[in-house]
């Protein structure tokens, strides 16, 4: 990880020059990317003088919006923030409610405390249009599993106009970090939030009417724009997180969406020319 530790390095050296640096991370499902986040964190500490330790790894990252929020206006000079799934936090403008307008505001004009923030997302046509056309100096990319490319500027903007990848600017190799106690500390508090998230909302109506609709919207709107691939087997899958970006929903609420197609899929209700996890 030599590259990674020298991009690491440069990056510190930018926000000394009183600037933030805002860098989406594209992985797909199962190809490494929180692993990928979860090292960088942690090689982060010793190059802004920290204590290399778990706790300090894992503070860096927010698991909500509003957490989100209070680390870019409340954090230490030079400190890494991390969200995992950023489309939980941001999504693309036509699906943006409130509180995520007001947030894409934040990261456009707040000077931040000069903050590394890495924000995660399984492919680049997730990210919001800001990102993508103004706010992202740098990005990278898992084209494989333990592989990493970088793109800076000029990059992200080609891949955004050209819809495809440009020559990555750099290219590395990082470690899985299974075994290791960063990960099994990061793993039992993403476990943990899933589970919270997942629960029944004693207050949210979400009848079977409701989820009917939305199923059919997401099939007049065409099924195959919520159809992902496994990062692991290859299979095609139908994407809860992409519903969710696209309709301002609720994880608990696209998750029965995505049954509720696959379900119509599987029985000759909805034409889809595949076979689905």
């Amino acid at each position: 990880m030599n590259k990674i530790i020298a991009w690491l390095e440069a990056a510190k050296q930018h926000l000394e020059k009183d600037y933030d640096l805002i860098v989406p991370v594209i992985g797909d499902e199962g190809m490494g990317k929180s692993t990928l986040i979860m090292e960088l964190a942690w090689l982060w500490q010793p190059i802004c003088d920290k204590e290399q330790t778990i706790e300090n790894a894992m503070n860096t990252i927010a698991w909500n919006r509003n957490q989100f929020k209070t680390y870019i206006s409340s954090k230490e000079q030079y400190s890494m923030i991390v969200v995992h799934d950023a489309a939980r936090v941001l999504s693309k403008k036509k699906a943006m409610h409130g509180a995520e307008i007001e947030l894409e505001e934040d990261l456009l004009d707040m000077r931040f405390g000069n903050y590394l923030v890495l924000l995660g997302f399984q492919e680049f046509d997730l990210l919001p249009t800001m990102l993508a056309t103004r706010r992202a100096k740098q990005l990278l990319r898992i084209p494989k599993r333990g592989i990493v490319h970088g793109y800076n500027e000029d990059g992200i903007r080609k891949r955004y106009n050209d819809d495809k990848w440009p020559k990555p600017v750099l290219r590395d190799s990082f470690p899985s970090l299974e075994g290791k106690d960063l990960w099994h500390a990061f793993e039992s508090e993403d476990q943990r939030r899933k589970q919270e998230r997942i629960k029944p909302d004693e207050n949210e109506e979400q009848d079977e009417k409701s989820l009917k609709e939305w199923a059919e919207q997401a099939k007049e709107d065409g099924i195959r724009k919520f159809v992902s691939v496994h990062g692991g087997n290859q299979t095609l899958y139908i994407d809860a997180t992409l519903i969710e970006a696209e309709y301002g929903l609720s994880g608990n609420k696209s998750r029965k969406i995505a049954k509720l197609l696959k379900k119509g899929v599987a029985e000759g209700e909805i034409s889809f020319d595949g076979d689905l996890l």
